[in-house]
């Protein structure tokens, strides 16, 4: 049987645990910035307090680049032609960060000498391929590939986000906004970007409820204003940024 003084202990100890654990829950993070170059410039700094590797995206040039833990990123665009490397002044073939190529379009990969670092994909530059030759059989030579940038013109190109493999990121540029389709995105947990390049005129308080179950999604931009009152980002609990531009004056 336990007697008085131990159980006087245990609760003591009980009571130590419980304060510790508490004490560990609290604790802030300690902030933390990115500040990013291009072409060794100095461009912005970035708040990246909290942030996931892997998880967490920057926008560099044409790419969306997955973060992976830098206090500071220089990059710039590049091209090979033969064993020459040209250096663009945007990234648009291929993205590099830190000297290493970590980014392509999907018609520049084999231009990319070491496939391996490839972390970041685009398609659809320029006119958007039909679904049927969307094929992602070049994926299988990218071993470290993190996430695929894809852009959505019509219910057709569904097809493209269903191809892609579940364990990608997704990074979509969404030229039709309406609440079917806002319906369909909302089935893909592995959205991590979202672009809305299109009014939001028919689309119902009811039609943006769908894109709250993107609860990993962690970068929203809208070319126009979104007409919702409190819509923010407390809808999304991992979101780091959401911009909505204004309309021009007409």
């Amino acid at each position: 049987m336990i007697n008085k003084w131990e159980s006087e202990m245990m609760k003591r100890h009980i009571t130590f645990a419980i304060l510790v654990i508490a004490a560990l829950s609290c604790k802030k993070e300690e902030p933390r910035t990115l500040r990013i170059y291009r072409n060794g410039e100095f461009e912005r700094e970035v708040d990246v307090t909290g942030w996931e590797v892997n998880e967490d995206v920057i926008e560099l040039g044409m790419f969306y680049y997955p973060w992976q833990g830098e206090d500071s990123i220089d990059y710039r665009g590049c091209y090979f032609h033969g064993f020459k490397k040209y250096v663009e002044e945007h990234p648009y073939h291929l993205l590099e960060v830190n000297g290493t190529v970590t980014g392509s379009i999907i018609d520049m990969l084999w231009n990319v000498q070491d496939c391996k670092k490839i972390l970041t994909v685009v398609y659809d530059l320029g006119s958007s391929p039909p679904p049927e030759k969307y094929n992602l059989e070049s994926l299988m030579y990218l071993p470290n590939l993190i996430g695929v940038s894809v852009r959505i013109d019509s219910v057709e190109d569904f097809k493209k986000l269903d191809s892609i493999p579940s364990h990608l990121r997704i990074y979509v540029t969404c030229n039709r906004v309406t609440e079917e389709a806002f319906e369909k995105m909302s089935r893909y947990n592995n959205i991590r970007v979202l672009e809305v390049k299109a009014r939001w005129d028919s689309i119902s308080y009811s039609g943006v409820k769908h894109l709250w179950r993107l609860k990993d999604l962690r970068y929203l931009v809208s070319l126009y204003p979104i007409p919702f009152v409190g819509f923010d980002s407390t809808h999304f609990p991992k979101l780091r940024s959401i911009d909505s531009f204004p309309l021009p004056p007409l």
